[in-house]
């Protein structure tokens, strides 16, 4: 019996320019490897929760933490964009009836925004690493995706020096990023989207301060951030194009630059939380 033939799909790059992982396509599964110790084989195709939609394969030494975090922060992201939604490298917020996406390039900020923003009383918790957005009937709502989330240890540090984050939050585990429990998680299930920031860290000398994209520019800047499966499927393709048009001629997407300083995030937060709070619709 011949081998099931093996047709590449992709290989991902992190920031550094180091692989991330390789991506092939085996019969009617994903392969998706991250390393010589871990890989997931994904059949997109079948029903959520169904046993054999994912399967890992891995060493002995991996951790059960770890196969759980790429589990969930990188293959499900990936099969709900192969399902049909549009799924941000973001993190969220709600406010009312609404929520908010955070995205950008890793280390930009997102999860420490949406973490400090949740503990104030007008926002909860809507999401961490992805944001899932739906595009329907004119409308973009977003499921809430219950989960923890990671932060960067020496930020960590810095903001309970700060008392931004209380000096007892402790972490649930310990990986490369210190992983949590949400500060204040969404009671709701299913939101509308509002409004979308592209975050972008500044030098310390560059004032606070958001612009509107055009719609072109945002399409570019969500383009660059989302999670794909099947890049070789020319109708998933057209989808993602009419789905990214939908989102851009439907919401406003800003750019919000900022001082990557951890010292002056008590007064990008304060920025951020006002423009939210003024841009939302009013009951």
């Amino acid at each position: 019996m011949s081998s099931p033939a093996v047709e590449p799909i992709r290989k991902q790059l992190d920031e550094s320019g180091q692989l991330a992982y390789r991506m092939n396509r085996v019969d009617n599964r994903f392969v998706i490897q991250y390393s010589d110790k871990l890989q997931y084989s994904v059949a997109p195709q079948l029903p959520e929760n169904h046993p054999d939609q994912v399967h890992v394969s891995c060493t002995p030494d991996i951790p059960e933490s770890i196969k759980s975090h790429f589990y969930t922060n990188q293959i499900l992201p990936m099969i709900k964009a192969w399902k049909g939604a549009v799924v941000l490298h973001s993190s969220s917020i709600q406010l009312q009836s609404c929520c908010v996406g955070f995205f950008g390039r890793s280390g930009a900020g997102k999860s420490t925004l949406a973490n400090l923003l949740s503990l104030k009383p007008e926002f909860s918790f809507w999401s961490d690493d992805w944001f899932e957005i739906l595009t329907d009937k004119g409308r973009c709502t977003s499921s809430f995706t219950p989960g923890q989330t990671r932060l960067n240890p020496d930020h960590t540090r810095a903001l309970k020096r700060l008392r931004l984050l209380a000096p007892d939050l402790e972490p649930v585990n310990e990986e490369e990023k210190l992983i949590f429990s949400p500060p204040s998680p969404s009671l709701k299930k299913q939101s509308e989207v509002r409004s979308l920031y592209q975050l972008i860290p500044s030098a310390p000398d560059v004032g606070i301060h958001c612009v509107r994209l055009s719609p072109a520019k945002a399409f570019q800047a969500i383009s660059l951030n989302i999670f794909r499966l099947d890049t070789r499927n020319k109708e998933h393709m057209k989808r993602e194009y009419t789905q990214i048009v939908h989102i851009v001629e439907s919401l406003p997407v800003y750019r919000f630059y900022y001082p990557h300083d951890l010292d002056q995030m008590e007064a990008s937060l304060h920025f951020i939380e006002r423009h939210i709070i003024d841009s939302a619709p009013h009951p």
